[in-house]
């Protein structure tokens, strides 16, 4: 199965030329709101770049709600611990040298935002797609997640 078949990625608000995973740390201010937008938006690389299980879990119960719902062309998953299922095998498919960036504009709106990101080793990305989380007080209560056509290419 190709990778992009499997693919399962989340957000950052990293600079479009950072990886994910090495802008976890970094400060989001570039936007905030009721709920939380800015800072959940700042947050799912802990999950899907984290190859760390007990970290990866414990990022989960900090930025999933407990109902989540996660989509992607595969399946329709819900709840923290099929997130940490998909990330948990999305990363053990992968070489460790895979990584999530940026690869477009970001879109906000009040309670949603979406970004498109690729995934891969620096220079050879093998999976491009987009994400479109809805935020709630903070939390991300449900992620749809939509590859790119690589027929059509």
């Amino acid at each position: 199965m190709p990778v992009n078949d499997r693919l399962a990625a989340e957000w950052n608000i990293a600079s479009s030329s950072e990886c994910w995973t090495c802008s976890l740390n970094s400060n989001v201010d570039w936007m905030t709101d009721a709920q939380g937008l800015g800072t959940a938006l700042s947050q799912p690389a802990r999950v899907f770049g984290n190859r760390d299980a007990v970290a990866r879990r414990k990022a989960i119960q900090e930025v999933y709600s407990e109902d989540v719902v996660f989509t992607d062309p595969e399946v329709t998953v819900q709840g923290r611990s099929a997130v940490d299922d998909k990330a948990a095998a999305l990363l053990a498919g992968v070489p460790v040298d895979f990584e999530f960036v940026e690869d477009g504009e970001r879109y906000v709106g009040a309670d949603m935002g979406a970004l498109a990101w690729a995934f891969g080793p620096v220079g050879a990305r093998v999976g491009r797609g987009i994400d479109v989380l809805t935020i709630l007080d903070g939390t991300i209560t449900s992620v749809r997640t939509f590859f790119i056509d690589t027929a059509s290419e």
